[in-house]
């Protein structure tokens, strides 16, 4: 089986009228790696060959085994090797983190009501410890002065 890979990379980046830096830089690597992975000296890892196909809108089959030299043109390139497959799984998964985004943007909500409920028991438990306090103090001093005034009946 033929790996077209490396020449559909060189392919798909001239396409989109890309210098090697410049993909590099949105793939977040070095031109050299672009430039090995272009002259098939290597073969890129599962993360980066799904940022490549991700970046390029190109499923992993038709970005190895299928010859793009015949496909592409200048510009844009959307959904190679997706023209007739329905997209279930990806509206699916979309769906999905919509939901947990809402549910955790209600989470959110929740706890910042929780945190102000908080703030108010502890503003409440604070007035009241003041007032404890103030209320020790007056007492402390109304003993203070009863002592003195019988300690000077007993003498």
């Amino acid at each position: 089986m033929a790996n077209y890979f490396p020449e559909n990379l060189r392919l798909l980046r001239k396409s989109r009228r890309q210098t090697q830096a410049q993909l590099a830089n949105a793939l977040h690597k070095s031109r050299k790696t672009i430039s090995n992975l272009e002259r098939g000296k290597v073969q890129p890892r599962a993360k980066l060959l799904l940022l490549i196909c991700t970046h390029f809108d190109i499923t992993i089959d038709a970005l190895a085994k299928e010859d793009l030299s015949e496909k592409l043109t200048p510009g844009p390139v959307k959904y190679i090797g997706l023209e007739d497959r329905p997209l279930p799984l990806l509206n699916t998964i979309i769906e999905l983190k919509t939901q947990q985004l809402q549910a955790m943007q209600e989470t959110i909500e929740t706890l910042k009501q929780i945190i102000e409920a908080q703030k108010t028991v502890i503003t409440t438990k604070d007035q009241r410890l003041t007032m404890i306090t103030t209320e020790m103090a007056l007492l402390k001093k109304e003993l203070a002065e009863a002592l003195r005034k019988n300690w000077k009946i007993i003498r």
